[in-house]
């Protein structure tokens, strides 16, 4: 079986630093012929794109095909020599939002089979963008093969094995009444300069935040419901350098606070860029002093506390596969358990509308570099 990823958008920053990588390692891994037909508008550099493929080690057959996102007859023809017999063809969409309905609306009427359309979040660029995208797959023959992918949710350090979570049964079902969300980061807006301005942290991480809500969620039988989500608090922040990097006159937040109440459970999402260091955790707080302390990123662990004393300590393992390198793994196995559903994509868009339209506690608060602005 020849396996073909369609990596449209293979010239992007998000093709290159993840995606291209993650193939790469896949194809070490994988006993089926790996091929990769970078689609873009403008002419690729295949020698760069090569150069990334042999720094991982990669044993894949590179093409490429230039083209508008639109020239239904190029997607064809690409889909009919790649899906001969059991052959496998994964359409990745490293694409702007506006193109992913089109996009979906013309590879419809071909009929495909053997094929998997994968759309990263954000999902769209709004609410009303991702019902466009969403009414588009609904439409489509291909609505059971369009999956909507956060890399959040397979993480290596959101994988508990059965043993792990046997460990941990006596919190399964049982309500907190608190969970507190993090991923903060050492580093700037770094070369994403001209995107992270035109989002922000906000909007550039609130799905990943609610993710890890989802992840806790699913791995400990808590239900929740999102639509009772309410804002308390707000708080937005730019690191001092920030303004020399991007825009000087850039009121864009590069951290954020926000406090609110979800079914009765007091929530905190947090997440910036120049914090003085990388952390990236669920922490989980019950009635009886009781702690779940998940860290997901750089170590992986999950620490269980009674007030000050340490219960438990579970070392997560590891794993080096690339977030991306088990989507493609997952899609091949058909495990599809991590994708992002329709309804739950909806539901992050109208989770960060209700954010985005609180108003702020303040004024955009100027923090220093590494440190976090509410410990200033």
């Amino acid at each position: 079986m020849n396996i073909t990823v369609l990596l449209l958008g293979i010239t992007g920053d998000l093709a290159k630093r993840k995606i291209i990588p993650a193939i790469a390692q896949f194809s070490k891994q994988s006993s089926h012929q790996i091929n990769l037909i970078g689609y873009s508008r403008s002419v690729a550099d295949g020698e760069d794109i090569q150069r990334i493929i042999d720094e991982h080690d990669g044993k894949v057959n590179l093409s490429f095909v230039q083209g508008s996102y639109d020239d239904t007859s190029k997607f064809e023809k690409i889909i009919e020599a790649t899906t001969q017999g059991d052959d496998r063809l994964i359409a990745y969409l490293a694409v702007p939002p506006k193109v992913i309905a089109p996009f979906i609306k013309n590879v419809c009427p071909l009929r495909p089979h053997n094929i998997d359309v994968v759309i990263e979040k954000p999902f769209g660029e709004n609410l009303e963008q991702a019902k466009e995208i969403i009414a588009a797959a609904k439409g489509c023959v291909l609505t059971d093969c369009i999956f909507f992918f956060d890399h959040y949710k397979f993480k290596s350090s959101t994988f508990l094995s059965k043993t792990q979570s046997e460990e941990l049964v006596n919190f399964a079902g049982v309500r907190p009444y608190k969970i507190t969300v993090h991923a903060l980061e050492s580093l700037g807006v770094s070369g994403r300069a001209g995107y992270y301005d035109s989002v922000g942290a906000l909007k550039d991480m609130w799905q990943h935040l609610q993710s890890m809500v989802e992840i806790y969620k699913e791995t400990f039988g808590i239900k929740l419901d999102w639509n009772t989500f309410k804002v308390n608090r707000k708080i937005l922040g730019q690191y001092e350098t920030y303004r020399s990097e991007v825009n000087d006159k850039s009121n864009t937040d590069s951290f954020f606070h926000v406090e609110g109440d979800l079914d009765g459970i007091h929530v905190e999402f947090e997440s910036g860029k120049q914090i003085g260091f990388k952390d990236t955790a669920i922490k989980v707080e019950f009635d009886d002093n009781a702690t779940i302390n998940w860290n997901l990123d750089p170590v992986k662990y999950v620490e269980v506390t009674s007030g000050i004393r340490k219960l438990n300590e579970i070392m997560l393992e590891e794993n080096k596969i690339l977030d991306h390198a088990r989507l493609l793994t997952n899609l091949i196995d058909k495990d599809y358990s991590r994708f992002i559903s329709y309804e739950d994509v909806l539901t992050t868009w109208q989770t960060y509308n209700k954010v985005a339209d609180f108003k702020n506690e303040s004024e955009l608060l100027i923090y220093k570099n590494g440190t976090n602005p509410l410990a200033q």
